[in-house]
């Protein structure tokens, strides 16, 4: 089954990932298996028992709508993520990045530096990013429910334990 979301990220992000893929499911309308979140717990999100990674990688790469790289010194020094965000540029995908420190910002590749980018403990531009993935998902005009919406972004704050 295709993926409408992608979050790229490295291990040493995966806290960040996984709670950003729990905010999108409650705050954009999404379920856990329109996202491929390779560190998530939920059995939707994650890569299956013995899927031949770099396959499924491509497969879902090609397939989804939104890449959500989380920018950060860690995953600008792994191959894959740098693959993914090329791999999705080159598809012409939708690239929304969230940078986990600022001074990244400076650093992310050429290819995708000049996109608005998500600072993942920015409550306005979290909330931003869900509605604007559950905006490229489903081509709505409305937004999602501002109370719900705040809610689940208190939420995603929660988990990083982030101020």
């Amino acid at each position: 089954m295709p993926k409408d979301i992608f979050i790229s990220h490295s291990h040493s992000d995966r806290d960040i990932a996984t709670a950003l893929t729990d905010c999108i499911v409650s705050g954009a309308g999404l379920r856990y298996r329109d996202i491929l979140c390779t560190s998530h717990s939920h059995p939707d999100a994650q890569l299956k028992p013995g899927e031949d990674i770099n396959r499924t990688l491509r497969k879902h790469l090609k397939e989804c709508r939104v890449l959500v790289p989380i920018i950060s010194s860690d995953s600008l020094e792994r191959n894959y993520v740098l693959f993914e965000i090329g791999g999705a540029w080159a598809l012409e995908c939708k690239i929304m990045p969230v940078v986990v420190q600022r001074e990244m910002k400076e650093k992310m590749p050429e290819i995708i530096r000049g996109l608005f980018y998500t600072e993942y403990d920015v409550p306005e531009r979290v909330k931003a990013l869900i509605i604007a993935i559950e905006r490229e998902c489903f081509s709505s005009v409305g937004r999602p429910d501002d109370e719900k919406l705040d809610a689940t972004i208190n939420e995603y704050f929660a988990k990083l334990k982030l101020p």
